[in-house]
């Protein structure tokens, strides 16, 4: 049984859930995300009434440095933005033995993105916008063992930018 998360709770992400939830062996979703309350109020009803916590995770958007230099972006004190760049290094995943569950692949197919590359990309979204174009890589170089520790991402945003 895959455990999976849905992040987008619009027509389609509802749609996803609905021809699957209880009607399939294979998967099954275990946590949901929107960052529109409307589309995720009959989602987050649900929860409600199964005692459940549906919520963004995303939380360096609100951090008052980032809304900062949003408002400096949309005001024009630092004029457009080009290009942007970002990085989270530090032991994460490496601290944890083999048997540990934060090391099954199951639990993290995004590789070193899946625990705290994704608060990177969502900062880059934050300030710069849709993405048009991803080109990824990921690689295990640290340990022989569990999820991979190594992911880089380019970015093209919709606005012209770079990351």
């Amino acid at each position: 049984m895959v455990r999976a998360v849905i992040v987008g709770l619009g027509r389609w992400g509802q749609n996803l859930v609905e021809c699957t939830q209880g009607k399939s062996d294979r998967i099954r979703f275990t946590m949901g995300g929107s960052p529109h309350p409307v589309s995720a109020s009959p989602a987050a009803k649900a929860c409600g009434e199964a005692r459940r916590v549906l919520a963004v995770g995303f939380n360096w958007r609100f951090q008052p440095a980032l809304q900062e230099i949003r408002r400096m972006l949309e005001d024009g004190r630092i004029g457009r933005l080009l290009h942007i760049e970002g990085n989270f290094n530090g032991p994460s995943v490496y601290r944890f033995p083999k048997e540990h569950w934060r090391q099954q692949r199951e639990e993290g197919p995004a590789g070193g993105m899946t625990g705290r590359g994704v608060h990177v990309v969502d900062a880059m979204l934050y300030l710069a916008g849709h993405i048009d174009s991803v080109y990824a890589q990921s690689y295990r170089r640290a340990l022989d063992y569990g999820l991979d520790d190594t992911t880089s991402m380019l970015f093209t945003f919709r606005n012209g930018g770079s990351g």
